[in-house]
């Protein structure tokens, strides 16, 4: 028969021997849980480089860099952000976009064109419009908001950048539904951040 005193010490020690199995446990799985925290958290990056017209930009390597399917002759370049799940409607992209005219054109004589061709327009809403930075050099940034169709509660943001060197303008368009835009957001403004252009005679 075992004494209270002996039935104490038991359970004390299975007590002790449960605290130390949850502790190890623990232990071994902190590393991974730290390891997994680190990778989210550092994304690596690789290089974009288009010496022709003087562009270097560092993007996410989980996204896709493509040259195939651009819309227009002026774009050099798409990236488009990574499909998670199947629930994915669509990807976030940014567009590199270089447009070319006979002759010098300025930052605001473009931004004015642009104003007012937004302004006739009655399928995009202007969010927000003001006066930014882009790789040194004085730009401008519109974003606008549409709905497709009314058969669809969808909104797709379109966050268009551009500057203005010689007889070049640099283009920038972000583009994507309302939750991929917001999602990758933070991403892009980091792309753009890292964006240099380097004016080429």
């Amino acid at each position: 028969m075992v004494s209270s005193s002996g039935l104490h010490n038991v359970r004390g020690r299975s007590t002790t021997i449960i605290i130390a199995f949850a502790a190890v446990i623990s232990l071994l799985f902190l590393p991974l849980t730290v390891f997994a925290q680190v990778q989210q958290e550092e994304t690596s990056f690789l290089t974009y480089e288009n010496p022709t017209y003087g562009i270097f930009m560092q993007y996410p390597s989980n996204w896709i860099a493509s040259t195939s399917g651009l819309a227009d002759h002026t774009d050099l370049i798409a990236f488009y952000s990574p499909l998670r799940n199947v629930s994915d409607l669509s990807q976030a992209r940014l567009i590199i976009s270089v447009i070319i005219y006979s002759q010098n054109v300025s930052l605001q004589e473009y931004t004015n064109y642009l104003s007012t061709i937004l302004n006739q327009s009655e399928q995009v809403d202007v969010t927000s419009s003001s006066e930014v930075d882009i790789a040194g050099y004085s730009g401008h940034r519109v974003v606008l908001a549409n709905q497709p169709n009314q058969n669809t509660t969808l909104t797709f943001y379109q966050m268009n950048t551009w500057t203005t060197i010689g007889n070049k303008v640099y283009f920038l368009t972000y583009q994507g539904e309302e939750r991929a835009f917001n999602q990758y957001l933070p991403e892009v403004n980091r792309m753009l951040q890292s964006l240099t252009i380097e004016e080429v005679i």
